[in-house]
């Protein structure tokens, strides 16, 4: 059987390029994902719901501004090194896309800053209704160009399936030195944030330093590339941008309502849920890190039969190891809230609906990504547009009366309508399905 195993990793490259790169990822990500709620775990305890309320809407805010930052520029990154990353490919090509993307991203996160900067006062009384979020967000405002460019970066990285740099950037160097900041200052509840702006000048100087020595040596090039022209870069990322305010909207969306109509602990509560609930879709992360660079790779080269039997691999590798994730969850869900504390016992109903909710984003395997990856980012911007507002009327509806409840339910429908709709698509456009054929193991039609 392990011969077996072996010679069929030896003659398909692209599963044994899913397996090896999703062990570094999944390595990476676990002890990422430790971090991460060792953070919410210490901030916790060291501030209350409260302060964890205030960390996770802060660091919500931060990553929604970073995001319009980029004008989806690290999406299109993503797609575009995953294109031109062959033998067949210029190496120049590499360098022009990164210093195209730049002179977007950079003026523009710059501007974004100013403008929070000098309206956070107003953000924090008016849209937030606490002014104590002042100080908070001014300190976001600065911090914004590095998480922009970081963001880029990592994604670029990725595209070249240099995993393990691009994961560690994601995954461990931001929870690591928030951990580092909150036990070595004292109990002000800014000091999580202050660790948010440690971590976004370090991720960003990590990673331009590494794209700075890959691309070094490589000569410029003074041809134009049309598809690499900033006009037709920005075509191909304005709708992903769309799409990833979208997709951030639908995650985080219900912690500002939650705000508005509850209380700081609520949303504490809510996110360590949300958290948890993660968990569940841990393995799709995971192999979407590797297969968004393959996807690419394979339907540009026009390779769709290559195509749909990688999909299937990974769709495999997903539903199984998700299914054991949303039993744990269920069923020791009062348990694992009880770490974080007495009060967060509470969530468990919540905590349910979120976990089902990321089930069924992962049986519906990688069906977004091909959509981004196949240059059918209007697509997914549109089933977005159409699931966002659904859910911001489904929150402004329930969260008032059922609270963190009501918020839970709306996302579990959500993440229900987004991937039906791109299943659908993309089966009935390419005659590929992305959740896995468990009724046929061999994943072929």
């Amino acid at each position: 059987m392990i011969k077996n195993i072996q010679n069929k990793l030896e003659t398909d490259k692209n599963l044994k390029e899913l397996l090896s790169g999703s062990t570094v990822t999944f390595v990476i990500r676990i002890f990422g994902l430790i971090l991460s709620y060792l953070v919410v775990f210490i901030v916790s305890k060291k501030f209350d719901a409260e302060g964890t309320g205030i960390y996770t809407l802060t660091l919500s805010f931060l990553e929604i501004i970073s995001i319009l930052g980029t004008i989806g520029l690290n999406v299109a990154v993503l797609r575009y090194v995953g294109q031109f990353n062959t033998v067949s490919s210029e190496p120049s090509i590499l360098k022009l896309l990164v210093k195209n993307v730049y002179k977007v991203v950079f003026p523009f996160s710059i501007l974004l800053a100013i403008v929070i900067y000098f309206n956070s006062d107003y953000i924090a009384t008016n849209i937030f209704g606490n002014s104590t979020y002042k100080n908070a967000l001014k300190i976001c405002a600065v911090v914004t160009p590095f998480y922009s460019i970081n963001l880029v970066n990592v994604e670029y990285i990725r595209g070249l399936k240099i995993l393990r740099i691009s994961e560690f950037l994601r995954s461990i160097n931001r929870p690591f030195l928030v951990i580092l900041v909150v036990l070595i200052l004292g109990k002000d509840k800014l000091n999580p944030v202050y660790g948010l702006v440690i971590a976004g000048i370090s991720g960003y100087i990590l990673s331009t330093y590494f794209i700075y020595n890959k691309l070094r040596k490589i000569k410029s090039t003074k041809a134009q590339i049309n598809e690499l022209n900033i006009g037709k870069l920005l075509k191909t990322s304005t709708p992903m941008l769309i799409t990833s305010l979208f997709t951030f909207l639908l995650i985080n969306a219900a912690t500002f309502f939650i705000e508005a109509y509850s209380t700081s602990d609520q949303v504490g509560i809510f996110n360590v849920c949300l958290r948890i609930a993660n968990l569940v879709s841990l393995i799709l992360i995971v192999v979407n890190t590797i297969a968004a660079p393959k996807i690419s790779e394979l339907f540009w080269a026009k390779n769709f039969k290559g195509l749909d039997k990688f999909i299937q691999q990974a769709s495999k590798m997903i539903f199984w190891i998700s299914l054991v994730s949303i039993l744990v969850v269920i069923t020791f869900s009062n348990f694992i809230l009880g770490v974080f504390g007495n009060d967060f016992k509470s969530g468990v109903t919540t905590l349910v609906y979120l976990a089902i909710g990321q089930a069924i984003n992962t049986i519906s395997g990688p069906a977004g990504l091909f959509l981004n990856m196949s240059g059918n980012q209007k697509t997914l911007r549109n089933i977005m547009a159409i699931t966002t507002i659904f859910v911001l009327v489904g929150y402004a509806v329930l969260v008032p009366d059922q609270g963190i409840v009501g918020a839970a339910i709306v996302g579990m429908v959500g993440s229900f309508i987004i991937n039906v709709f791109s299943v659908f698509y993309v089966y009935k456009k390419y005659k590929i399905l992305t959740v896995y054929r468990f009724w046929n193991f061999h994943g072929t039609r």
